[in-house]
């Protein structure tokens, strides 16, 4: 007995350490992208010698936690430590012999040198992307960016922080930008150009100044946590994050691209593209982006009282350095308005905008199986169940035909025209008084008064959950 007993501790022990690694790995899965996040501050010093950009890159306030380095997609064998005139690491201590983060520890400051090969040297009017590396998680909260010209070429530099001071000496030009936020990007060009408008958003290179109209457009675009950006007049059309070029420095949607490309900054967004237009919609109190992007915007803030709207914004702001999605949207919406809706997600299916409708957050079950995916929608005072996973359980098929909206089984075959006050069951037709489906945003809904007559089915409602239960009669 001892024996077993013995056993059967070592495989509790064995089984628990087992659900612990499970759950911790759940857990760790499941933290948010903020929860990880770290903020930093910066020193680049860029040296253009010869046919290449020489970067020493120095990190300051480093969490004491491991840190992963992303290098830029074109540096060379170059990435190293930097050394002092000694020979000796200065400030290195915590790189690791991969080169590709830094190791746990107590140094807040670390640095690194790396090469950016230029083919032909720099060119005149090309903007240089992905040149300098980044964080892991981390968000740069300001940077100090020196430029060293060897070659003395002249021109002028641009990187989108603000511009603090150029100096001619007898061996090196030198340029120094400073301000909030990383650096993304560097542009020279050979001909000088003079400033047509200046704020601590944006500085204006262009012909002429900028009318009073548009400057007060582009104070609209002033942001929380705005980061300054340069926009540059010229036909060679190409974007950065911070750099932006136009023809028309009096384009009607330049207020627009700039509040876009701010947002851009301190957001990461991912799968629609007009996400960054509503959020900087939302953010500056304009409308931005196409017209069902303005529909949008309109639908919510006719929507929404002034309490709300504010807490709706603050809660975008809060979502700044994060992953921005059309369900996180979603959830942000749900919390600000107490209903849970997929209004973003809805319009992200559907070239016209979807509607704002609430949706019960109870869980559903049918038959007993729970349905993760499946909508129960309010919509004009009626309950809506979505079709597809809620078919699909039962053993139907159902899809779109020729003559209107197939369902069926191996004994049932429903059709329903959706525009005629009538349905097909098995060969033989009823009239009806109103429709039993509804389509909303491509996906096909079907009312609950009719999931009740035409399918039999028993809807049991709880404060978390939706039972529908179908008997094996009705679906014979």
């Amino acid at each position: 007995m001892k024996k077993v007993a013995i056993i059967l501790f070592a495989l509790l022990v064995f089984v628990n350490g087992i659900m612990l690694t499970f759950q911790y790995h759940v857990y760790s899965d499941k933290v948010d992208d903020v929860a990880q996040s770290f903020d930093y501050s910066q020193t680049i010093d860029v040296t253009y010698r010869g046919n290449k950009l020489i970067i020493k890159h120095t990190f300051m306030n480093l969490p004491e936690s491991p840190v992963s380095i992303s290098w830029p997609k074109h540096h060379n064998t170059g990435k190293k430590c930097v050394k002092n005139a000694a020979g000796d690491a200065v400030d290195c201590a915590r790189l690791d012999k991969t080169m590709t983060q830094f190791k746990k520890g107590t140094a807040t400051t670390q640095q690194l040198q790396y090469t950016i090969p230029l083919d032909k040297g720099m060119t005149s009017g090309k903007l240089l992307t992905d040149i300098f590396a980044t964080l892991k998680h981390g968000v740069v909260t300001q940077t100090q960016l020196h430029i060293i010209d060897e070659q003395r070429i002249g021109g002028q530099w641009f990187t989108g922080l603000p511009h603090v001071a150029t100096k001619q000496l007898d061996l090196i030009n030198y340029s120094y930008f400073s301000g909030d936020g990383a650096a993304y990007e560097l542009y020279w060009q050979r001909t000088p150009m003079k400033k047509a408008f200046t704020s601590d958003e944006v500085t204006i290179y262009g012909r002429g100044i900028v009318n009073e109209k548009m400057q007060k457009a582009l104070s609209n675009t002033a942001m929380n946590n705005s980061n300054h950006i340069d926009i540059i007049q010229t036909n060679r059309l190409q974007n950065g994050y911070r750099i932006l070029f136009v023809k028309d420095i009096h384009d009607k949607r330049l207020a627009e691209r700039i509040a876009v490309n701010q947002v851009k900054q301190n957001y990461t967004f991912t799968g629609t593209s007009w996400l960054p237009a509503v959020v900087a919609s939302f953010l500056t109190g304009d409308k931005y982006g196409d017209q069902k992007t303005k529909e949008m915007v309109t639908t919510l803030d006719d929507y929404m009282t002034d309490a709300q709207q504010q807490a709706w914004k603050t809660g975008l702001e809060n979502l700044e350095g994060q992953k921005i999605s059309t369900a996180k949207l979603d959830r942000l919406l749900g919390k600000t308005l107490d209903s849970a809706t997929s209004y973003f997600t809805m319009n992200a299916k559907t070239k016209n905008v979807a509607p704002l409708l609430f949706e019960d957050s109870r869980t559903i079950y049918v038959n007993e199986i729970e349905q993760k995916e499946m909508q129960v929608i309010l919509k004009d005072g009626r309950v809506l169940y979505a079709t597809e996973s809620l078919f699909d359980t039962l053993g139907y098929t159902a899809k779109e035909g020729s003559n209107g909206y197939y369902v069926s089984n191996q004994t049932q075959r429903y059709r329903f025209p959706m525009t005629s006050a009538f349905y097909v069951y098995n060969n033989k037709r009823y009239d009806i008084a109103s429709q039993p489906f509804e389509v909303i945003s491509g996906n096909y809904y079907i009312e609950e008064t009719w999931l009740l007559r035409l399918f039999g089915a028993d809807i049991q409602k709880a404060d978390k959950r939706i039972d529908i239960t179908i008997s094996d009669d009705a679906l014979k």
